[in-house]
């Protein structure tokens, strides 16, 4: 369970040391302290909590799964949670967390934070359809990110290297039409970005068990977002220039075939005047 707190206060730990050229075992800052020993206090509570090790109490016959991710950024933590949702014989719906993965942005600034947490959602994501035989067919992803669906709506090679290598793996294990977009509000990855403490996240109905429209049918989902963005940043920009102007010399044939032959043949006497001057 990532408790991403942490990963915040180790973040703002290690760049007030940088920041400060300060030495190991010399005292932080009174904010940093008073978050870290926070942190700690939280966290000895989490043993009053219990995790289900079931995804659902309904005894009914699962008639069908499929599985949602949702991956989110900071400037300072990124990750993906992945939720399982089950349809029963008896009508109803249920859906519970399956795995979640939490990660520190390096403190040196890199391009495309929420391209960074799309892309660790893509390899849990793909591994855990894996364990529980889930088709490629009813699995999806979700982003926040209208940037991040951009690039994966464009050719790599259109991109910058950055950009397109990771897109490029993306798309090998994910396609693009599995992905999808929701809003920040209803991404569950959210609360890894920013981070909560331990207690409050055992607490957390919509951590453990998604967004509320998740147990309805399809139609109640987020719709597709179909509108690309007008300049993407990270798109390579190529220049063509096309005139209609000739040189004055090929106004001169009548026909492409005259034109070829004696381009030939002033090729060859070009030639033929290097080697004999060498």
């Amino acid at each position: 369970m990532p408790v991403c707190t942490r990963n915040y206060t180790c973040q703002n730990l290690n760049a007030n040391t940088l920041e400060k050229e300060a030495l190991l075992g010399k005292p932080v800052s009174d904010d940093i302290s008073t978050k870290w020993s926070t942190w700690l206090a939280h966290l000895s509570k989490i043993t009053e909590y219990s995790i289900n090790r079931q995804y659902t109490n309904n005894a009914s016959q699962v008639l069908f799964k499929s599985l949602h991710s949702f991956a989110d950024s900071s400037s300072v933590t990124y990750g993906a949670a992945i939720y399982l949702r089950q349809v029963h014989d008896d009508g109803t719906t249920s859906v519970a967390l399956v795995t979640a993965k939490a990660r520190v942005l390096p403190i040196k600034e890199i391009t495309g934070a929420e391209l960074v947490a799309a892309h660790l959602l893509s390899k849990k994501l793909i591994h855990i359809a894996n364990l529980l035989e889930i088709s490629m067919s009813q699995i999806f992803a979700w982003t926040d990110s209208a940037i991040v669906l951009h690039w994966l709506n464009t050719p790599p090679h259109r991109l910058q290297i950055f950009v397109a290598n990771r897109i490029a793996n993306i798309t090998e294990r994910l396609p693009q039409s599995n992905w999808r977009h929701v809003g920040t509000k209803e991404n569950r990855a959210d609360l890894i970005s920013r981070g909560m403490y331990a207690t409050n996240l055992a607490e957390s109905k919509l951590w453990w068990n998604g967004p509320p429209w998740l147990i309805k049918l399809p139609g109640a989902w987020p719709p597709i977002l179909k509108a690309l963005l007008k300049n993407p940043p990270e798109i390579k920009t190529s220049c063509l220039i096309i005139t209609n102007s000739l040189p004055d010399f090929v106004t001169k044939f009548s026909s492409f075939f005259m034109l070829s032959r004696v381009v030939a043949w002033i090729i060859r006497f070009v030639k033929k005047f290097k080697i004999s001057r060498s």
